[in-house]
């Protein structure tokens, strides 16, 4: 079933960036309704993170606790699942960031560490 809509001619909505996405591989405890477990991000922007998913696909929509990283400088966010797919490599799921679990900076501080990081090597 498509539920997208066609705009009527002559109208356009405005163009909206995305953010920067950083190519990654960094560690994440995953925690939803029925389970927990350790993943790898393999792409992280502000707004969300792409997850090399373990076990059954959740749902759309689904809740996430998500956190990036380990010991000091991890950084834990809540999430919602935005999109379910196999890439061939295995399954893949794409988790919108809800809001922090820690404070709002968290997240740009570890952005700004990775960017920082992929300059340099």
């Amino acid at each position: 079933m498509d539920t997208t809509e066609a705009l009527p001619p002559g109208r356009t909505t405005p163009w909206q960036p995305r953010a920067r996405r950083l190519r990654v591989a960094l560690p994440a405890l995953v925690l939803w309704p029925s389970g927990a477990a350790e993943m790898t991000v393999h792409s992280l922007s502000e707004g969300g993170c792409g997850l090399a998913w373990l076990g059954l696909p959740p749902r759309l929509g689904a809740p996430l606790g998500v956190q990036l990283g380990d010991g000091p400088a991890a950084v834990a966010l809540r999430a919602r699942v935005c999109w379910v797919r196999d890439d061939g490599r295995g399954l893949r799921v794409g988790a919108q960031f809800a809001g922090p679990g820690g404070t709002p900076d968290d997240l740009a501080a570890l952005l700004a560490r990775l960017e920082r990081e992929a300059e340099a090597g």
